[in-house]
C-alpha cells in the first residue's frame, strides 16, 4: 500500500495424486511450488531511497516433487518409502539460507494396531548442493549430506484424545568445511483433545534444527580473520510450544486461535568469538470462519507477532489483518 517498490506477483500451485494399485499397495505423487517475499526479520537489504540502487525485494521460490509408497505385508505390518526432490532459490543472494537443491530418499516400517494407533520407524538420507562456488574465506560450502532417523507414535488414547510423539536424530555433514557440521536430537509431543462436541484443543512441544549460516570473516595476511562481535553461526535449535483451540460455534461458523512461542538458540560458531544470539519469537492468530455456501468458505484473520533478541536491532512487533475466500467443487 505504501511502498510500491516491494510489489511482486507470485505463481503458486499444488497437485497431488493419491493412487492405489491394489488394496495392499498405495501411495502419493505430489508436486508443489510456493513463491513468496522473504521475511525482513532476518534478511535486511538496502532501502531504495539511499544512494545505493539495489532491488530491496527478495523473492524466494520453493519447488517440491515427492513420491511415496506404502505396502501392506500382513496383519498391521507395512513397508513405507519415498523419494523427494527440492529446489529453493532467492532473487537476492543470502548466505544464511543459500540457494540449494536436495534429493532425498526414505525407507522404513509401520505397524497399525487394531485400535487405530500407529508406530513408524523411518530412515532418511539426503544429498544437497548449494548453487554457489566454494568460499574458503567465509567457509560457505558447495554441498552437504544429511542423515535422519525418526520414530513416530500416533496413539489413539480414546475417541476424544490422541497423542502424537516423535523422536529423531539429525546429522548434517558438509563437503569441505567440517566446522559447519551439526547434529542433534529432534522431537515432538502433541496432544489433541475433544472435551465437547464443539470444542477441540491442540497443544504441543517440539525441537528442530535448522541450517542458518553466517560469517563476517575478513582477509588478514592472506588468512581469514574474525573480530569480536562478528556473527558466524552455522545453525539454530528451535524449541517451540503451541496452543491451538477450535470452537465450532454453529454448523456454519467456527472460531480458531493459535499461540506459538519459540526459543531459538544459534550455534555452530566457526569463529569462536561470536557473541551469543538468542531469539524469543511469539505469535498469536485469531481466525473466524463462515461456511457461506456449500461450496464457499470465508475466513477473516487477525495476527500479532513479536521477537525479542539479544542481537541489537533485531527486536520487532508486527500486526496484520487478512480475509480469505475458498471455493470448493
Amino acid at each position: 500500500q505504501e511502498n510500491d517498490f516491494l510489489d511482486w506477483t507470485g505463481f503458486n500451485y499444488r497437485a497431488a495424486w493419491l493412487w492405489s494399485i491394489t488394496p495392499r499397495l498405495t501411495g502419493t505423487l505430489i508436486a508443489s511450488r510456493n513463491e513468496t517475499l522473504n521475511n525482513f526479520g532476518d534478511f535486511r537489504l538496502v532501502d531504495p531511497s539511499t544512494s545505493v540502487r539495489r532491488d530491496p525485494r527478495s523473492i524466494q521460490t520453493n519447488e517440491r516433487r515427492e513420491a511415496t509408497a506404502d505396502f501392506l505385508l500382513w496383519g498391521g505390518w507395512h513397508i513405507v518409502g519415498g523419494v523427494t526432490q527440492i529446489e529453493s532459490r532467492n532473487s537476492q543472494s543470502f548466505n544464511e539460507v543459500g540457494d540449494f537443491s536436495q534429493d532425498s530418499a526414505e525407507f522404513g516400517g509401520r505397524y497399525v494396531f487394531r485400535s487405530g494407533s500407529e508406530l513408524t520407524l523411518v530412515q532418511r538420507e539426503a544429498k544437497g548442493d548449494y548453487n554457489r562456488p566454494i568460499n574458503t574465506l567465509q567457509e560457505f560450502d558447495t554441498g552437504y549430506d544429511q542423515s535422519e532417523t525418526e520414530a513416530k507414535l500416533d496413539w489413539l488414547v480414546s475417541g476424544k484424545s490422541r497423542i502424537t510423539a516423535k523422536l529423531g536424530y539429525v546429522d548434517r555433514e558438509h563437503d569441505h568445511f567440517k566446522q559447519r557440521d551439526y547434529s542433534g536430537m529432534t522431537g515432538l509431543l502433541a496432544w489433541r483433545w475433544l472435551p465437547t462436541g464443539k470444542l477441540m484443543i491442540n497443544t504441543g512441544l517440539s525441537r528442530n534444527l535448522y541450517s542458518f549460516q553466517e560469517s563476517n570473516a575478513i582477509l588478514f595476511g592472506g588468512l581469514p580473520a574474525f573480530r569480536a562481535g562478528d556473527y558466524s553461526y552455522s545453525y539454530y535449535v528451535a524449541d517451540t510450544f503451541t496452543f491451538s483451540p477450535v470452537w465450532a460455534i454453529t454448523a456454519k461458523t467456527s472460531l480458531r486461535f493459535r499461540y506459538d512461542y519459540s526459543d531459538r538458540d544459534y550455534r555452530g560458531d566457526i569463529s569462536l568469538v561470536s557473541p551469543s544470539r538468542r531469539d524469543k519469537v511469539q505469535s498469536a492468530v485469531l481466525t473466524a470462519e463462515w461456511q457461506a455456501l456449500r461450496t464457499l468458505l470465508v475466513s477473516a484473520e487477525a495476527r500479532y507477532e513479536n521477537r525479542n533478541s539479544d542481537r541489537a536491532g533485531y527486536d520487532y512487533d508486527a500486526s496484520s489483518l487478512g480475509i480469505t475466500a475458498q471455493l470448493m467443487f
